[in-house]
């Protein structure tokens, strides 16, 4: 069974500006970022996601420089 992990950078409002991310896998694409999206607290403001094959030790070392992740 094919699995899936989607990445989730957000930032929270001032003062903890720094970027933050989330993880989530699933067994589809969409799953996995809807999982990653639900972790993100309310108030965050998400700026990436991305979705890729296999588990988060699996990510593509380009990121989305490589398109693995979409700017929002």
């Amino acid at each position: 069974m094919t699995q899936y992990t989607a990445e989730v950078e957000f930032a929270m409002p001032a003062p903890n500006e720094s970027p933050l991310k989330r993880y989530a896998t699933a067994e589809t694409p969409q799953e996995a970022k809807d999982l990653a999206v639900h972790y993100v607290p309310w108030e965050g403001v998400i700026h990436r996601t991305g979705v890729w094959t296999g588990s988060i030790d699996d990510r593509p070392d380009g990121g989305h420089e490589n398109e693995l992740l979409d700017h929002q």
